[in-house]
């Protein structure tokens, strides 16, 4: 995709899936705009979630015709060998899981890291200090080397705290507190959106 500077067609209708996911989320505020907004909408993005399942299943299928090319093994290398493949529904299921479960909470912590150390300059100082002493090169940043960066995991800790990783309709439900100087009732539920906007 990058020698031909174009979009995966897959990324490229799960782009505007996010899109539509957050029109929704807004929209749970005031259900009365609900209809009338998604009536507006272009009628492509009807289009993409059906998109999204059909290109699923070209790549699934592309998978399975070629289980013996592997340059290396991946998640589908012990669903699909030569004594037995599962259906293209139960594959194309499991697709689906991998994708999203392979990218969105993973960019959501990436992301909300980034803005949180870039808005606290003296917080990445000292996170670069700790990598750039523990490390003389790429090669050696390895899972079992970052084990004991205390400081890069409470990073990650906070950064999962301060930022919800469920970028599509995970409730928040108040325990009844006080929220940005504004009491917050026990019981109340709210999208990550919503709480979002309570909060900032």
């Amino acid at each position: 995709m990058i020698s031909q500077e174009r979009s995966n067609p897959f990324l490229t209708v799960f782009r505007q899936a996010g899109f539509v996911g957050t029109i929704h989320q807004v929209l749970c505020r005031w259900p009365w705009l609900h209809a009338i907004v998604f009536a507006a909408l272009p009628y492509q993005l009807a289009l993409v979630i059906p998109t999204i399942l059909r290109e699923n299943n070209k790549m699934v299928q592309s998978r399975v015709q070629r289980r013996e090319k592997l340059v290396h093994p991946d998640y589908f290398s012990l669903m699909v060998t030569d004594e037995e493949t599962p259906s293209d529904e139960f594959l194309v299921a499991q697709a689906n899981h991998l994708i999203i479960g392979g990218f969105d909470p993973d960019t959501n912590l990436f992301t909300s890291a980034m803005f949180f150390l870039l808005t606290n300059p003296g917080k990445l100082e000292k996170l670069q200090q700790e990598i750039r002493n523990q490390f003389v090169s790429y090669d050696d940043i390895v899972g079992d080397n970052v084990q004991d960066l205390h400081w890069l995991n409470a990073v990650i800790e906070e950064s999962l705290r301060l930022h919800t990783n469920g970028a599509f309709g995970l409730p928040r439900i108040s325990p009844g507190d006080t929220v940005a100087g504004h009491y917050i009732p026990a019981g109340v539920s709210t999208s990550p959106i919503c709480s979002l906007q309570i909060c900032f």
